[in-house]
């Protein structure tokens, strides 16, 4: 495969991403209003629902400290979609070394920085959950599992290194298109 063939499939990917993370934020978003606003009873066919409500009632500092992580979450998520979705849509192999892709790429480490800052604490509200009797159905659900190893943070560190030399690739592409 060519290179521009390699780059047009990521974008591709990229957009999908985005577009899934578009759909998973507003998942996440009716999940979180109709959570918020639960019925006096809850609705049995669902294992999630009768602990959520438990800790709706029981200890709702908890429940609304999971339900905003979970929708802060997949909001910076789809975020780290549209910035990569952007780069990619912007980056060029004639020129690969502007000023927007640089800036685009440092806005990528921030995002991956806060979400495993997000990820950590949400952890953290999982462990006070834990000690909570009769929690185990919610903790078992795949909604509420979150990537607390230091992951993201890694990606991070390696985007920072890439908007750097990006960073000292603009510059130099300057100072050769200055050069006589």
């Amino acid at each position: 495969m060519k290179t521009e063939d390699i780059l047009s499939l990521f974008k591709w990917l990229a957009r999908i991403m985005y577009v899934g993370a578009i759909i998973g934020v507003l998942v996440q978003a009716g999940i979180f209003v109709t959570n918020f606003y639960l019925p006096d009873t809850p609705s049995p066919h669902n294992k999630i629902n009768i602990p959520l409500y438990d800790l709706r009632i029981d200890h709702p500092e908890l429940y609304f400290q999971l339900l905003c992580l979970t929708i802060l979450l997949a909001i910076v998520k789809f975020l780290l979609w549209k910035n990569m979705a952007d780069i990619l849509g912007k980056i060029s192999l004639s020129t690969p070394f502007t000023k927007p892709i640089a800036s685009k790429l440092v806005n990528v480490g921030h995002v991956l920085v806060t979400i495993s800052f997000l990820n950590f604490t949400s952890e953290y509200v999982l462990q006070q959950i834990a000690g909570i009797e009769g929690m185990a159905p919610l903790l078992a659900s795949s909604f509420f599992k979150f990537d607390s190893d230091a992951s993201y943070l890694l990606y991070a560190g390696v985007v920072y290194v890439m908007s750097q030399l990006f960073k000292r690739g603009v510059e130099l592409q300057q100072e050769n298109e200055l050069t006589i």
